[in-house]
Order: C-alpha cells, then sequence, then structure tokens
C-alpha cells in the first residue's frame, strides 16, 4: 500500500486478512500512533449483537457525500 486507506483520526481499523498482509506493522505504528488495527478472518461470522452495536456506532458517524 502506498497509502493507509483510513483518515489519521482513526483509533480503530478493521481489515481482513488479506489486506493485513500488505500492512507493514512498523508503518502503521509510525503513520497512525495508537491506531489499532483488527483482522477479520475471511471465514468471519459475527453474531447478531455484534450487528447492532456495529450499526449503532455507524448512526453515530457524521455522513459523508
Amino acid at each position: 500500500m502506498t497509502q493507509l486507506p483510513w483518515p489519521e483520526s482513526a483509533s480503530d481499523v478493521i481489515v481482513t486478512e488479506k489486506d493485513a498482509v500488505k500492512l507493514d506493522p512498523d508503518r502503521v505504528a509510525r503513520e497512525r500512533p495508537g491506531c489499532r488495527v483488527w483482522v477479520a478472518g475471511l471465514d468471519f461470522h459475527p453474531s447478531a449483537s455484534f450487528w447492532r452495536e456495529f450499526d449503532a456506532a455507524l448512526k453515530k458517524l457524521p455522513h459523508r457525500h
């Protein structure tokens, strides 16, 4: 990746295993200090409670056009 694809202000990012292998942990620590990168397995099957909490969190974000 030539540029990290999330804003500098992000404190948590979810990426797939496929994308995670492209990330250099030292680079992430240097360019996005304090950002936690969560890796979702490609066989990721979240529970219903995950989706409820995820949807609630998304509703709190500012809308972009």
